[in-house]
């Protein structure tokens, strides 16, 4: 090696010498930053250890909930630490839940080290699972409840009836489920009186109702079986102003004859309306129900002959038509089964939800018709392709209505000529039938797939489109006739299956497409297919 490549090499040893002390600098100043950054946070947070013993209740409180509280939890709590072990068990509340699923020497030491203070009782009864421990435990220990959540055969409530009746001052939360076996299939109980309930689930269970008054209920549900009379029923509603949540499902109203009140019952919280399979016994109450515009109502299996009969029909009185803001009506189809659904959409305006095989559509009708009819600016309908729909000439008398989405029904076609018809003026409104109508969405499916909603596309359907863009919208410019209160369409979407029928109805609405568009213009028809 001669001397300048010694030389050479000389000089890349000291650039890597060079390279390895910045590359170290560097390493040491990251590392400085991190250590700088640990010592900050330590100096912020607060070792676990260190934490305050009522912070690490409330702490503890949120892992031990009633209806997950566990002895295995509490003990595993207990075993962290010594300072742990100290709290979990000098601190009554967390020990103040009976869980029948537990052994009855768990919940002793439940009921002793809860010293007295109001308890949780909880029990899921499943086969095998015996209740004589849970049973003795309520029977010696003497402490109020603050809640009941009990789902057990109709004989474990015979047996706890005493329990019950003891003085319960603390009690506000019930939630009684009789699994109809081993025992009386509809147990009955006498709450003791001074109860202050705010929360009343049964279901196969009936109380007393004469004791305790329920003055303070936000939450009552009543399922199967739970017999109540009339007059209790409406007193109980009266004295509960601040009710938010009413579920009624499949339980016998007896009448009141003595009981002839007509005032109006105000339910000025109430937040959320289920009735299911109620009859029309309830219909005296139903119709003294103010409720708030906001309430999410919702119908299920309730016959509609009821609901809409005579001039006043009791649904005009559960859904008041004078909303703050225009409601959108959807027909929808579900199995042998009716339902009605009401609620607040996220653009702020209400939805009725309307189903069934027979008792939605003639339910349809009158409501387009009654008082209603002013404030529909959006209109669903899907329905089996078979089904009659009746007030076809009524959708076309909705002044207000913007939106229409028409998803399968042989009457399209009947429909949509309704629209391109124009007619002597006879009101405000205009001579056209929807002269707010801005957007218009028809859906095809494919008839074999989607039975019975599937409605295969024809070229009948392409040519009543046809004849309503050409009738209706290339008018707009006509000063021949009245055109100035018809909202030009911003949208027309129509969706089709993938596969078309036939030839013709390919060729229908390639017709259909290119007469429309001219018509439209640029933006406003779209064809989208479906699967």
């Amino acid at each position: 090696m001669d001397l300048s490549e010694l030389q050479l090499s000389l000089s890349d040893v000291m650039w890597d010498g060079s390279s390895l002390q910045t590359v170290s600098a560097s390493g040491g100043q990251r590392h400085k930053k991190l250590s700088h950054g640990i010592r900050r946070r330590k100096s912020i947070s607060c070792p676990i250890h260190q934490l305050p013993p009522e912070l690490l209740i409330q702490i503890f409180h949120l892992g031990l909930q009633p209806l997950e509280w566990s002895m295995e939890r509490i003990w595993s709590l207990a075993r962290v630490c010594k300072q742990w072990n100290s709290i979990v068990l000098s601190t009554p509340s967390l020990w103040a839940v009976i869980n029948g699923t537990c052994s009855q020497p768990e919940m002793e030491i439940a009921a002793r080290k809860s010293k007295g203070i109001p308890l949780a009782i909880i029990y899921q009864y499943s086969l095998g699972t015996p209740w004589a421990g849970l049973m003795e435990v309520l029977r010696t220990n003497e402490s109020p409840w603050w809640l009941v959540d009990l789902q057990a055969p109709g004989g474990f409530f015979v047996w706890a009836q005493p329990a019950f009746a003891r003085p319960n001052p603390f009690l506000s939360h019930i939630r009684l489920h009789s699994s109809n076996s081993l025992g009386p299939p509809f147990p009955w109980l006498t709450l003791s009186e001074g109860c202050p309930v705010r929360s009343l689930v049964l279901r196969c269970v009936s109380v007393n109702w004469d004791s305790p008054r329920l003055t303070g209920l936000i939450k009552l549900r009543l399922s199967f079986t739970t017999v109540i009379t009339e007059a209790r029923l409406a007193t109980i509603l009266m004295e509960s102003p601040l009710l938010k949540e009413l579920f009624l499902d499949s339980i016998p109203l007896f009448s009141s004859p003595e009981w002839s009140s007509k005032d109006a019952i105000p339910l000025k919280n109430l937040q959320s309306l289920h009735l299911e399979a109620v009859t029309s016994s309830f219909n005296r109450i139903l119709t003294l129900l103010r409720l708030p515009s906001s309430t999410s109502i919702k119908m299920e299996r309730v016959d509609v002959s009821d609901l809409t009969k005579g001039d006043d029909p009791v649904l005009f009185h559960i859904v008041p038509p004078a909303l703050p803001s225009l409601p959108c009506i959807r027909v929808r189809f579900t199995e042998d089964r009716f339902s009605v659904a009401v609620k607040p959409d996220w653009k702020n305006k209400t939805r009725y939800d309307i189903g069934g095989r027979h008792g939605g559509i003639r339910l349809f009708s009158p409501m387009l018709t009654g008082c209603w009819a002013a404030y529909v600016t959006k209109l669903e309908i899907d329905l089996p392709t078979n089904t009659e729909l009746f007030g076809v000439d009524a959708i076309a008398r909705l002044c207000n209505m913007e939106s229409l989405k028409i998803s399968g029904g042989s009457w399209v076609t009947d429909l949509l000529s309704s629209l391109s018809r124009s007619q002597e003026p006879k009101s405000d409104e205009g001579c056209w039938p929807n002269p707010r109508l801005i957007s218009l969405t028809l859906v095809f499916r494919n008839a074999e797939s989607y039975s019975p909603f599937g409605t295969s596309f024809l070229p009948t359907h392409a040519s009543a489109v046809s004849d309503l863009v050409q009738k209706r919208w290339s008018q707009v410019a006509d000063t021949a006739k009245d055109t100035s209160r018809l909202a030009a369409l911003s949208s027309l979407v129509i969706r089709i299956p993938e596969e078309l029928s036939d030839a013709d109805s390919v060729e229908a609405l390639a017709s259909m497409a290119c007469g429309s568009a001219k018509v439209l213009g640029y933006g406003v028809l779209r064809i989208i297919s479906i699967e």
